[in-house]
């Protein structure tokens, strides 16, 4: 019996190549927009620290996506400067993380032209997939 639940949920269009993504167009569900991985240098002058992040950029439609890809170059260049202004001890804990995730959602709303500022309109959030200090 399980088994035939789990071969009618993947038999769905939705879980057949190709179809989730035109389902998720078409139901004006979240996007998403990964942006390759980033590395800086800590602010600070006792020792130099590295941060390695990737980052992808969740919206509230589809179409928001799109304005992300081509204002990229804008979205690094900026999200560099917000991450290269960080010392280590502003990143190390959760909050911190918290702190700097709703930094770049700010940054990439004011970067981004005509993006409703209003989470279920435009950027809803970033995500942090990789995080890595040295």
């Amino acid at each position: 019996m399980a088994a035939l639940a789990c071969a009618l949920i993947f038999m769905h269009p939705a879980f057949s190549e190709g179809g989730g993504e035109k389902a998720s167009e078409n139901a004006g569900g979240p996007g998403f927009f990964t942006m390759p991985p980033v590395v800086v240098n800590l602010a600070g002058q006792d020792i130099d620290h590295y941060l390695q992040v990737s980052i992808v950029f969740q919206t509230s439609q589809p179409g928001v996506v799109e304005k992300l890809k081509e204002y990229e170059p804008i979205l690094r260049s900026r999200t560099i400067l917000v991450l290269s202004s960080k010392r280590r001890k502003d990143v190390d804990s959760l909050k911190g993380r918290q702190l700097l995730t709703d930094e770049l959602v700010d940054m990439a709303r004011v970067t981004v032209p005509g993006d409703d500022k209003a989470p279920d309109k435009g950027i809803k959030d970033v995500l942090l997939t990789a995080f890595v200090i040295q």
